[in-house]
C-alpha cells in the first residue's frame, strides 16, 4: 500500500495499522439486501482520508457487489439509487455505497474497522500511479483492461481494538472524515 506522510495523528495511526495488517475484508450490501464480503488490498490512504482499491467495474453491475447507500448520488433520493442498482447497465459512478473494511491480524491482537462511502472512479493517472505488476493476476490485460476501475472509499468512521484496554477505540469519529 502506498502510504503518505499524514499531518493528522489519527490518519498516521490508521496508516500504520492497516499497513501492518495488509488485505482486509470489504463488506457491502448487495442488490438483494444481503451482506457480501470479499478480500481487498488497499492501495493508498490519501491525505483526505480516502482509501483506494482496484476493482472490476463489472462487479458492480446489477448490484452484484454493492447496492447504493441511502445517500445515493448528490441530490438523488434513496429510491432513485435503489432503482439504479436494479438494472444491468454499467455502474453509475455518481452512486455511493455503504461499506465496511475489516482488517485483522489475530496473532498481534490487531483489529481495525473502517466504515465509509464508496464509489467507482475512472482515473487513468491515479490508476497508473497505483498500478503494480502483482495486480495483473486479477486484470489479465494489465493497465489497459477495460474492466479495471478504482474504488474510492471516503472514510466516515475508523475504530481499532486496544488489546490492553480490551475495548474498541474510535480513531476517526462519525461526521469527521479524516
Amino acid at each position: 500500500m502506498n502510504f503518505r506522510d499524514h499531518e493528522r495523528q489519527p490518519l498516521r495511526i490508521l496508516n500504520r495499522m492497516i499497513e501492518s495488517i495488509g488485505p482486509g475484508m470489504l463488506t457491502s450490501i448487495d442488490g438483494r439486501g444481503l451482506l457480501i464480503s470479499r478480500p481487498m488490498t488497499p492501495l493508498e490512504l490519501d491525505r483526505s482520508g480516502v482509501l483506494w482499491f482496484f476493482i472490476r467495474a463489472s462487479s458492480l453491475n446489477a448490484g452484484a457487489a454493492l447496492a447504493p447507500a441511502a445517500v445515493g448520488p448528490a441530490g438523488a433520493s434513496p429510491e432513485a439509487s435503489a432503482d439504479a442498482s436494479a438494472t444491468s447497465d454499467p455502474p453509475d459512478s455518481s452512486l455511493t455505497y455503504s461499506v465496511n473494511i475489516a482488517f485483522a491480524q489475530p496473532d498481534a491482537a490487531s483489529y481495525v474497522s473502517v466504515t465509509g462511502l464508496a464509489r467507482l472512479v475512472r482515473d487513468a493517472r491515479r490508476e497508473e500511479k497505483l498500478w503494480s505488476p502483482e495486480i495483473r493476476i486479477w486484470f489479465a490485460q494489465g493497465k489497459n483492461d477495460p474492466d479495471l476501475a478504482l474504488l474510492r472509499v471516503d472514510i466516515v468512521e475508523a475504530d481499532y481494538w486496544d488489546a490492553s484496554a480490551a475495548s474498541m477505540v474510535r480513531l476517526l469519529p462519525a461526521g469527521d472524515p479524516a
